[in-house]
Parts: C-alpha cells; structure tokens; sequence
C-alpha cells in the first residue's frame, strides 16, 4: 500500500491516516536545524507547528531547498501536509547515499 506520495510506508509509528509508519528519527534534529535558521528561532521542537512558529510558503520552499542540499528528498507537498519536524521525518526519505 502506497500514501498520497507514492511512497511505501515503513512501519514502526502511526502516521497521519492512521496506519503504520517509520519515523527516521535522526531526520527529527536536522529538520528542526533548518526550521530554527529560516525561522531565525532560538528553539523548535519535534511536534512545533513550522506555521505557527512564524513559517510561511516561501520559508517553507526555503526549508525544502535547504534539507534537499543535504541529501533528503522532501517536497513542499510534504510540509505542507506535515508541518512539525517529526510528522515531516514520517513522509520523506532517508539522505541518499554518496558512492
């Protein structure tokens, strides 16, 4: 079963649909790095609200740039459907791979 991405879940946490799905928690501290530097913030944690912490659409396509430049294959789509650090993990990939 594929979500609205395309994408197989994994399993392991319960996505927004309700089913199954991995959080790549070590995604978590990498997103809230990018959203404390586009939001100029001192602190975001993993279930903050990227909107309610002052982010808007273009911040968001910023953020997206930013985490696509390391590697993680995010879409506006995927923060706009998922707007916390840790529901944004649940949705997108694992950083690609050098070699």
């Amino acid at each position: 079963m594929t979500d609205l991405s395309g994408r197989e879940p994994a399993y392991g946490a319960i996505g927004s649909d309700g089913t199954e799905c991995e959080v790549d928690e070590t995604l978590v501290p990498q997103i809230i790095d990018v959203f404390k530097a586009r939001l100029k913030r001192d602190t975001c944690g993993p279930d903050d609200d990227f909107f309610a912490l002052g982010g808007s659409s273009f911040m968001g396509v910023l953020c997206i740039s930013d985490l696509q430049k390391q590697g993680i294959e995010a879409k506006l789509q995927d923060l706009l459907a998922a707007k916390t650090p840790r529901k944004l993990a649940q949705r997108i990939k694992a950083p690609r791979q050098a070699g």
